[in-house]
């Protein structure tokens, strides 16, 4: 059970970080090398799925999940399409907090991403492939129609829908080999040979530089009435 869900957060990983690459699939990538690249690779994640970065949450090792802290309400202005691609939520709410590991110390985040996600690999919402299971239509209930997509919508502005509410994704049987695999998945990062890794840690700086020069370039625009009536910049 433990290289199964050691399995799923690789092909996870792979995929969630695999747009442009051969077959959707990006193998190589086994974590960030430095916290610039993370935040921007999270900043870009968030906005490729119309997000909010507040909404998202990404371990050092790479893998993207929601933000459950939210999981008692819901994430302000997600879509019924965005819910359905969220399993994590609907995880009961023990599963939701970090947890005490077998050396009787707290989750770090890494471990409880990385253990929320093997879990969800167990009870079958991530698949051999690294895919997401929409857990709304596993449900039976496709967001497609406009119908259902309304009725949805309707739940997560705080209307009352049973069925919704029912669903809850709880463990089908022990998970003790896949949480502490998953657990010792995220202890590390394994890094890229030296001339990636420096070759990444200056797209990251010069990512930085970058958004620097247009947070600078934006405030030297800004117009200011002077007390005689004409304008200068800032």
């Amino acid at each position: 059970m433990g290289e199964h869900a050691e399995e799923g957060l690789n092909m996870l990983r792979a995929r969630q970080w695999g747009q442009g690459q051969p077959g959707g699939l990006h193998p190589e990538f086994t974590g960030f090398v430095n916290d610039e690249e993370k935040m921007r690779a999270l900043a870009d994640a968030a906005s490729a799925m119309g997000l909010n970065a507040s909404q998202l949450q990404v371990s050092n090792q790479g893998l993207l999940a929601p933000n459950v802290e939210f999981a008692n309400g819901w994430p302000q202005g997600i879509t019924a399409e965005q819910l359905g691609m969220m399993p994590h939520l609907f995880l009961p709410a023990r599963d939701r907090r970090p947890q005490m590991t077998a050396d009787g110390v707290l989750e770090n985040q890494d471990q409880q991403i990385a253990r929320m996600t093997a879990q969800l690999r167990e009870r079958g919402y991530v698949t051999d492939e690294g895919e997401i299971v929409n857990v709304l239509e596993a449900h039976g209930f496709d967001t497609r129609l406009p119908e259902v997509k309304v009725r949805v919508e309707r739940w997560l502005d705080g209307g009352k829908d049973e069925e919704l509410s029912r669903i809850s994704i709880a463990p089908r049987r022990g998970e003790v080999a896949a949480v502490e695999a998953a657990r010792e998945w995220a202890s590390d990062v394994d890094m890229p040979a030296p001339d990636i890794r420096q070759r990444r840690d200056l797209d990251a700086v010069s990512g930085v530089m970058t958004a620097a020069r247009n947070e600078i370039g934006d405030f030297n625009r800004i117009r200011i009435e002077m007390p005689d009536g004409t304008f200068a910049s800032a």
